[in-house]
Order: C-alpha cells, then sequence, then structure tokens
C-alpha cells in the first residue's frame, strides 16, 4: 500500500463523471458527506485506489510541513524561477490522500488515474514525503538523490517511436473532427508488442466467422461441424464455447457474438485479404468473411501476406483515441462524433489490442 498526496487549488474533488471518463471504469465507490463527494474508491482486479480530501486542521498541518519543505529546499535563491516554484507551492489551499493498494501496478491503471487528476487541477503537485512533483509526476522540487520520476518503474520513458505514432493519430483526429485528450497515453511500441504469428491470425479470424455464424442463427451441430470442417477446432476460446453450447443465450451475449465480424474483418486486413482498413463509420463486408472462412484455415494460411507491425500499431494507436472519443460521448450522453459507429469501434480495438497485446482473445483489454 502506497498513500500520496495530491496538492490542488479548490476544495472538492473531481466530478465522479471525470473518473469514469479518466478510468473506463464503471466499479467507482462514492462517499457523499454533507451532500457532496469526500472520497472516491475506483477498483480494478489487481488494484485499488483511494481519493479522499483531507478536512480542516489535518490538511493545514501538510500544507505547512510541505511550504516549510520547499523554502527549505529552495534555500537562499531568490531568482525568478526559485520564486515561481514556490509561489506554486504556497497557493495550494486543498489536500487529496490517495492510497495505492496494494502498490502502482503494471498495467499503469493506477498511475494513469493519479496523471488524470493532477491534469484536472491547474497548478498541482504531487508530495510524497521526500519531493514535490508536478502535474507529470515530474521533480518538481527534492533532492537530487529523490527519483526524476514518481512512477519510475511502471512508467519508463515514452520512446520516440510511440511518440510520433500517437501525434500521427492526433493529425487524423483533428483533421475528422474528433475529440481527443492529450493525456491519453502512447500505446506499445514495436519493441513492447507481442504479436501473435500468421497461422494464429487466420485461426482466430476462422473462429470468429463461426461463433458469429452461431450468433446469428446456426445450431450448435452446425457450429461444431464448420469447426471441424474449417480447422479452426482448437482455435474457439473457452467463452465462444459456453456460448455456443447456450441453448438460450441472453439477447446481450447474441449481439455480441453476432458482432465478432467487425473483429474478423480487422484480421483479413491485418492478413493482407483486405486492401484498406476504412474509418469505422460503416459496416464490414460480412459475406467476404464467411467466403474466406468457408474455405478453411490452410487456403488462408497460403494466401494471407502478414502486414508490417508498425502498420497494425498505428491502427491500433488511432482506434485506441477513436474508442476514446466514443466512450466519452456515451457517458455525457452527446452525440458520437464524426460519424462512427460505436460497436465497429470496439470490435477493431478489441481485435487491434489482441494483434499488439499478447493477450488471450477472451482476456484482452480495451481501456481508455
Amino acid at each position: 500500500m502506497q498513500t500520496i498526496y495530491l496538492l490542488i487549488k479548490g476544495a472538492s474533488l473531481p466530478p465522479v463523471e471525470e473518473l469514469y471518463e479518466l478510468t473506463a471504469n464503471d466499479v467507482i465507490n462514492t462517499n457523499i458527506e454533507n451532500d457532496r463527494a469526500v472520497e472516491y474508491e475506483v477498483v480494478w482486479p489487481q488494484v485499488r485506489v483511494r481519493l479522499r480530501l483531507r478536512e480542516g486542521a489535518a490538511a493545514q498541518v501538510l500544507l505547512t510541513e510541505v511550504q516549510a519543505f520547499a523554502q527549505a529546499a529552495l534555500g537562499s535563491r531568490v531568482d525568478a524561477k526559485a520564486r515561481k516554484n514556490l509561489r506554486r507551492v504556497m497557493l495550494a489551499d486543498t489536500v487529496m490522500d490517495v492510497v495505492i493498494d496494494p502498490e502502482p501496478d503494471a498495467a499503469n491503471k493506477a498511475r494513469d488515474l493519479v496523471l488524470g487528476v493532477l491534469a484536472y487541477y491547474p497548478d498541482s503537485l504531487l508530495w510524497d514525503g521526500r519531493a514535490l512533483y508536478n502535474e507529470h509526476a515530474k521533480r518538481f522540487i527534492g533532492a537530487e538523490d529523490a527519483p526524476v520520476k514518481f512512477f519510475p518503474d511502471s512508467t519508463p520513458e515514452d520512446s520516440a517511436e510511440a511518440l510520433e505514432r500517437k501525434e500521427r493519430s492526433l493529425v487524423v483526429l483533428r483533421r475528422e473532427k474528433v475529440p481527443f485528450i492529450q493525456h491519453l497515453p502512447v500505446i506499445a511500441d514495436s519493441t513492447q508488442a507481442t504479436p501473435p504469428t500468421l497461422d494464429q491470425i487466420v485461426e482466430r479470424l476462422v473462429a470468429l466467422v463461426t461463433i458469429a455464424e452461431r450468433a446469428e442463427g446456426a445450431a450448435l451441430a452446425e457450429y461444431e461441424a464448420a469447426l471441424a470442417a474449417r480447422g479452426a477446432q482448437a482455435a474457439a476460446t473457452p467463452d465462444e464455447m459456453a456460448y455456443a453450447r447456450t441453448e438460450t443465450p441472453i439477447e446481450q451475449d447474441t449481439i455480441k457474438f453476432s458482432q465478432r465480424f467487425e473483429s474478423a474483418w480487422v484480421l483479413a486486413w491485418a492478413l493482407g485479404l483486405v486492401e484498406t482498413l476504412k474509418r469505422p463509420d460503416d459496416f464490414c463486408q460480412a459475406e467476404a468473411l464467411r467466403e474466406w472462412a468457408a474455405a478453411g484455415v490452410n487456403p488462408l494460411k497460403r494466401r494471407a501476406r502478414l502486414r508490417p507491425l508498425s502498420a497494425i500499431l498505428d491502427m491500433a494507436d488511432l482506434h485506441y483515441r477513436y474508442h476514446w472519443a466514443v466512450n466519452d460521448a456515451e457517458l455525457y450522453g452527446t452525440r458520437i462524433p464524426a460519424r462512427l459507429i460505436p460497436a465497429v469501434v470496439y470490435e477493431r480495438h478489441y481485435a487491434l489490442n489482441w494483434l499488439i497485446s499478447g493477450s488471450a482473445w477472451d482476456t484482452v483489454s480495451t481501456d481508455t
């Protein structure tokens, strides 16, 4: 467990809608006192983060401690930069306790939440008892032996490749008038991605088309026979088999699996079967997918030519940001931007993340 303190100007927590936007997480517990939120707890399977306003004398004690630390650290310096930095510390009038349990996680959920909250408040600072860090969690005032970055283990320096890819995506979003937030992180670069093999992608494509056909009404016997005939029995996932064998599945699951054509279309593009992956403002060509799947795994493997990883990463980064825009619009009940189709965006993001993450298909994350 780790406790840190955010020093802000303002006497309230951010709206809970802001946390939903930052985390794409529905599990947020709110503690209300005197008709206002005083504490949030954001829960993921691997980590939970509690944010609570520190009230009254306890807040003032910590603020006084931090101000004294800053004055001592700056010493006798009277230059403009030192005065500006000290003024920023003195402006803080509210403390937010942040408890990360068990500690910052490998998936960077806690890091991204803290950075998002820091970005929400102008001139915010992070205090860990040893040093003050700015809104980017980089050392602001503190001893030379304090870490330069507050999250050194979970925030490797973003590579030039990843940053350039993000900027290319933002150029597209600006041109298409799709909203975005600048602090949405980069995705993995080519040294971090763990793509599946061509054979695995082909088998996954065929399995996706086959389960989509089952969701459209194919009988269980037909589904199992198609998997066998197409050579994709081993590629069916536990979730797919559980759905296929359910006599009366819930409507939500049927919709979910029927939309897997859109994921399969991304894989067909990655395999070179689809020349261009156009904007996610239209649906895929399901009939072409049916024909390819019906031909079976082995003919597709002979025909496929895997695209360069750089092209797949470019598309993954762009759809990550499309997905944020769609989620943001749905969260606030506003119009979906630029004719994007939410279901298509989601399925594409899912498939592209599978292509770069090394995750099992049933456990792919689409967090934004």
